[in-house]
């Protein structure tokens, strides 16, 4: 279900969500570098979709070239991000850490399988659709447990204290 009002607020929820999330993983860079390139990864995003929402509707082939940048960005941001938690969690929980290495894969893959699905849209429609759809939900899953994991290190962290 669509509802097109609730489209701009959503958006400016997006920017100001990933923007605030950008702005702690620079605050982390001092515990590792890859925070910072994660950080300014999501803070590039967070501009480049700010200015996609302010896009008018008529410059569709703009929107979508912001969008694919906005993604390897994005791609490169979350790399990092989770190399750094996996860094930080060697030490603490070994196994949490692969945990972390695990998901990062299954990120990557999801991510490429999206990539190639956007170009099997234009010579295999169906098909392209269909991988379209699962590696969407992969990176939706993949999010999911991304939460959780962010919340199993912070517990693993806690109990060191």
């Amino acid at each position: 279900l669509f509802v097109p009002n609730l489209y701009m607020p959503g958006a400016i929820l997006d920017v100001v969500c990933s923007f605030a999330y950008s702005l702690i993983l620079l605050r982390m860079a001092s515990v590792d570098k890859q925070y910072q390139t994660a950080g300014y990864c999501m803070l590039i995003s967070s501009a480049i979709r700010l200015m996609a929402t302010s896009t008018s509707e008529n410059a569709s082939k703009i929107v979508l070239l912001i969008s694919i940048a906005t993604s390897f960005v994005l791609f490169i941001g979350q790399y990092n991000e989770m190399t750094a938690h996996d860094t930080l969690m060697i030490e603490t929980d070994f196994n949490l850490s692969e945990k972390w290495t695990f998901l990062r894969k299954c990120y990557m893959i999801s991510f490429l399988a999206y990539c190639l699905s956007l170009m099997l849209l234009m010579i295999l429609p169906t098909v392209g659709a269909v991988i379209t759809v699962i590696s969407s939900l992969a990176m939706t899953v993949v999010s999911a447990i991304k939460i959780y994991f962010l919340y199993r290190s912070w517990k693993a962290f806690e109990a060191l204290t």
